[in-house]
Formats: C-alpha cells, sequence, structure tokens
C-alpha cells in the first residue's frame, strides 16, 4: 500500500458531517460542564454501602445522610424508585475521606451540632 495515498472516503457521508466530532454515550457530571465516560460503572445502594463499608456494608440511611449534609455525591435519577451512583464520584469522595485521615477535611456525619 502506497503510504502517500489517502484513506477511502464515504461518499455517502456528506463531507461536513466528517468534520464534527460525534459525542455519543457522553453524560454530563453534576456540575453540567465536564463529560462523564459512558463506561462509568452505575451503581445500586446496595453497591455504594458496600464500596464504603466494604465486608461489613454501612447502612443505606448513612449515604442519604451523607447527602444531605451536601458532601455525598447525589445519585442519578433512572426513574421514579430508580437511582444509580457514578463509580467515579464514589471513588473521588472517597479519595477525600482517605485525604481527612491525614488532616484534611473530612466529609460530614450526619451528626447535627448544637448552635451557640
Amino acid at each position: 500500500m502506497n503510504a502517500s495515498a489517502a484513506p477511502p472516503v464515504n461518499s455517502s457521508v456528506p463531507n461536513d458531517a466528517l468534520a464534527k466530532p460525534i459525542l455519543v454515550g457522553v453524560l454530563l457530571d453534576r456540575s453540567g460542564i465536564s463529560p462523564v465516560p459512558d463506561d462509568d460503572e452505575a451503581m445500586a445502594i446496595e453497591d455504594v454501602c458496600k464500596f464504603f463499608g466494604g465486608l461489613k456494608p454501612i447502612h443505606p440511611a448513612t449515604i442519604y445522610k451523607w447527602i444531605a449534609n451536601k458532601g455525598f455525591p447525589k445519585p442519578v435519577k433512572l426513574g421514579p424508585r430508580t437511582s444509580r451512583w457514578l463509580k467515579s464520584e464514589l471513588v473521588a469522595y472517597r479519595r477525600t475521606m482517605i485525604a481527612g485521615r491525614d488532616g484534611a477535611p473530612t466529609p460530614p456525619t450526619g451528626k447535627r451540632t448544637k448552635s451557640p
């Protein structure tokens, strides 16, 4: 094959369509700015509890307390009774928890504090 030869062009596709990037299966993250890869795993509440608790999963109420305190990633609603969390967001949150044990701010616990 000649190295200088141009690749064959599909004549059924207009030239201007070839120049435009096509995003297929791309979700936007919570800020709506940066794309989230479509192969990011969607995790059910049971899997989220195991992800943070290991062999002794944490209770789902703990997840919802963390969400209420504005620290934990909110789920993606798939239907009226179906929610999933993006694993990439959970990994990032867990990293903040690990950093917190070394002196960085820790995620909210869900416990209320008395105001002075």
